[in-house]
């Protein structure tokens, strides 16, 4: 083979590959977006922790490193700092769940606590004072904890079956809720909360039954 023509082979397929390099650089893929590197918060969604990633390509689009809580819609929980996290296991360290939002216009949320028997650690009735005193005795939040209004447990009846997912023990069959509206100087209105409908009646303050307690946040 001419030898003039043996390097022009040689440099006609250094130039291809040369070529094939260029193009193999253009064509790089296009970088992750910050929603597909996980930074999908906002700054405000991780207020008051400072623990706050931003993303390299666009400031405005976070990370919560830490903790992120939510607004108190219904059905959510409500913790010791008044403030509601979706996630109740990563919460701030001394935080715990005092409650689960009910009536979000109103800001209401009812507590997962109840009167239990020494003995047994069972649920056991009270009386109606009884009720009004260990509603009152619950020191959790800084809130004023206590019996609910009619009004309210029926509110609190819409969303029974979510608040028993939310971890509200509620509505046992033939259990009776002392509320806060007396009838007469000897009677008070206790609720039904059972499906598959919402009522209430006139019940002897002196007798025993079971308590729900709530407090506005």
């Amino acid at each position: 083979m001419n030898k003039y023509v043996f390097v022009g082979i040689i440099a006609a397929s250094m130039l291809i590959m040369h070529s094939a390099g260029a193009v193999a650089i253009i064509s790089c893929h296009i970088p992750p977006s910050c929603e597909e590197l996980g930074y999908t918060d906002v700054a405000a969604d991780c207020e008051p922790q400072k623990a706050i990633l931003k993303c390299p390509f666009d400031e405005n689009k976070v990370f919560c490193q830490a903790y992120k809580f939510v607004d108190c819609a219904n059905y959510i929980g409500l913790y010791s700092d008044l403030r509601c996290y979706k996630n109740r296991n990563n919460i701030p360290e001394g935080v715990e769940q005092i409650g689960v939002v009910f009536d979000e216009v109103n800001r209401i949320a009812v507590s997962p606590e109840y009167p239990k028997s020494s003995y047994n650690n069972t649920e056991i009735d009270i009386t109606w004072q009884e009720a009004i005193d260990f509603c009152a005795a619950m020191d959790v939040g800084g809130l004023e904890w206590r019996l609910p209004t009619v009004a309210e447990y029926e509110v609190l009846y819409e969303g029974v079956d979510e608040l028993i997912e939310a971890g509200i023990k509620i509505g046992q069959p033939g259990a009776g809720y002392w509320s806060a509206d007396e009838v007469n100087e000897d009677e008070v209105y206790t609720v039904d909360l059972m499906r598959p409908g919402f009522g209430y009646g006139p019940f002897e303050k002196a007798s025993e039954t079971l308590v729900r307690c709530v407090a506005s946040f």
